[in-house]
């Protein structure tokens, strides 16, 4: 529809078109998703900057992942039942806020707190594109869309670290942060003018925040009590995860309108959905957040070195999505996904494998990874939107979202939490390994066993 005739009154002004819908849905995915991926690249020069060990540096990224997916279920509720824009909007200039507060951040408790915020505003965009591809797209031709989309994640996810090494090489690794705030400037122009201000048929209701407090709560504690290994502090964290998580089993069954819906998981493949895009993102985040100190630490390869050693990533992601998305809508997302797993679990084999060797091997294996994570993405998201009508699209993809995020979360804080465990260890679990680097290499095994479990799950995914 062209934007030539006066505006319905109940859905505001018609956007210019689907195409450039669908480019600024795909410019916020690049710009969100790049600048929490560029800041595993620049890990070891924060942490030489800020004076921290990994795993908090690790909370760099799983800060802003929690908040992510805290947000979209939220985000993606409001969207359907308030409509997409001004929504989408908030989100970007949380982002923007965020953004900006980071690269003045001076002590590691200021960046945690503005990644935070950028993670905030970011939930918006995943959510919000979601809803608005499952709400307009056909559902023959939403694969293509999807695939469209994740073209431009994968690309951010694998080629974010690239393109911020050397930016961070050149100019520091704040001016990232700077970078991302100008950029959302435009962005954030685009999306008024451009976004659709599109209600779904969702009935009314509440947003359940106490169940994403909840979640939060629960999750966050796990993972920090995960960190302190059984030090001091862990005796009162376990205790609020517990409480947390029990919290929100109660509240999940009692709620007129749950945080997590139970009878969303119940559809046939959506669950399933859920685990496979989980599997994906959280064991690749963990070799996302590995590599760059690995390559630093026994490599010896500075911030713009380690941007180069990712770089092939980023390539074959861009390459592969798109195709991805119309041979999911052709033969089915099952081999798609199944494609894609297997890809990620042959990349952990040989990263483990290679950990401490040549940083071409180390590039080798993250380019199939980020190959595999990209294909896998793409029939995942669109297994899930098939799993949904209208009716409930903005919740279904909201908890999708949820467990996509969660998942990253745990990933990039669960790797380093292994790693510094089995440090010093003189050999490796893996017995294809051999010489230094034996706690990344087991730190990557241990990504083997969970990519098996997502490996089966693609077989109970929605076809077509």
């Amino acid at each position: 529809m062209s934007g030539g005739g006066p505006a319905d009154p109940g859905i505001g002004p018609a956007p210019p078109g689907p195409r450039a819908v669908l480019a600024v849905l795909v410019a916020a995915t690049v710009l969100t998703a790049g600048t929490n991926t560029v800041m595993t690249v620049v890990l070891p020069e924060v942490g030489r900057d800020l004076g921290v060990g990994p795993v908090a540096l690790s909370w760099t990224a799983t800060g802003p992942l929690l908040a992510l997916a805290v947000t979209a279920p939220v985000y993606g509720v409001l969207g359907a039942r308030s409509g997409v824009r001004w929504l989408f909007a908030t989100g970007v200039g949380l982002f923007a806020i965020g953004s900006v507060t980071a690269a003045l951040a001076p002590a590691i408790e200021v960046l945690l707190a503005a990644r935070v915020v950028q993670g905030l505003g970011a939930g918006a965009v995943p959510a919000l594109a979601g809803l608005v591809v499952v709400s307009t797209v056909p559902r023959h031709r939403r694969g293509a869309a999807f695939g469209v989309i994740a073209t431009g994640n994968g690309a951010a996810q694998a080629g974010g670290p690239a393109v911020g090494g050397v930016l961070a090489e050149l100019a520091g690794w704040r001016a990232m942060f700077v970078l991302a705030g100008v950029l959302a400037v435009p962005l954030l122009v685009a999306v008024v003018r451009v976004l659709p201000q599109r209600r779904s048929t969702e009935p009314a209701g509440g947003v359940d925040l106490l169940g994403a407090a909840l979640l939060g709560t629960a999750v966050a504690a796990a993972l920090a009590a995960t960190g302190l290994r059984g030090g001091p502090g862990t005796g009162v964290l376990v205790p609020v995860a517990v409480l947390a998580a029990a919290g929100l089993v109660l509240r999940s069954a009692t709620a007129r309108h749950p945080f997590v819906p139970v009878a969303l998981l119940r559809r046939p493949g959506y669950l399933a959905a859920c685990v496979v895009a989980a599997v994906a993102l959280g064991t690749y985040l963990a070799a996302e957040v590995l590599v760059p100190l690995q390559v630093a630490a026994l490599n010896g390869l500075g911030t713009g070195a380690i941007g180069w050693v990712l770089l092939p990533g980023a390539v074959l992601t861009v390459l592969v999505s798109t195709p991805a998305g119309r041979i999911a809508d052709r033969r089915g997302n099952r081999v798609v996904a199944a494609t894609g797993t297997g890809a990620l679990l042959g990349a952990a084999v040989l990263l483990s494998s290679g950990a401490g060797g040549h940083p071409a091997v180390v590039a080798a294996g993250m380019a199939v990874a980020g190959a595999g994570f990209a294909i896998v993405t793409v029939a995942a998201q669109n297994a899930a939107g098939l799993a949904l009508d209208p009716a409930v699209a903005g919740a279904g993809m909201g908890l999708y979202q949820t467990a996509y995020f969660l998942a990253g979360a745990v990933g990039a804080t669960t790797g380093t939490v292994v790693l510094a465990g089995r440090a010093g260890t003189p050999g490796s679990w893996n017995p294809l390994h051999d010489g230094p680097g034996a706690d990344y290499a087991d730190a990557l095994l241990l990504l083997v066993p969970v990519l098996l479990a997502g490996l089966a799950a693609t077989a109970r995914l929605r076809r077509a």
